[in-house]
């Protein structure tokens, strides 16, 4: 029998964790689900934000966040002034109205963020 290669100890390695995740599952189900939940998930996106950067995250410039950033920070503006002060906020903008701005904003952001991504032309963009 060969030795095993690397990549064949590594695929040993998998299968065993998952017939011992599969018997967790069947021994603990719900506290190996808060466990991936709370400890496993987060770490998996850690995991993918080199992947992301290296990618330049899905955008053409460095300088496309700023719009994102601008639109959520007016987003949160108005959700907490709305939520803490909306005396404040019907000054400003009704509330009928205050719903249209913020479906509004929400769409440009959505919109400028499907540019961002897909046209690589900065003139068009």
């Amino acid at each position: 029998m060969a030795p095993l290669t690397k990549t064949g100890k590594i695929d040993i390695v998998n299968i065993g964790l998952l017939v011992l995740s599969c018997g967790l599952a069947f021994i603990i189900p719900f506290e190996l689900f808060l466990f991936v939940y709370a400890v496993l998930g987060p770490l998996h996106y850690l995991t993918e934000i080199s992947w992301l950067h290296d990618k330049n995250y899905y955008s053409q410039s460095r300088k496309d966040v700023i719009i994102l950033v601008v639109l959520s920070l007016l987003l949160t503006l108005i959700f907490v002034i709305g939520q803490h002060n909306p005396e404040l906020l019907d000054g400003i903008v009704e509330g009928e109205d205050r719903n249209k701005l913020i479906s509004y904003l929400t769409f440009i952001g959505f919109g400028s963020a499907l540019f961002m991504a897909f046209i690589k032309k900065p003139i068009i963009r």
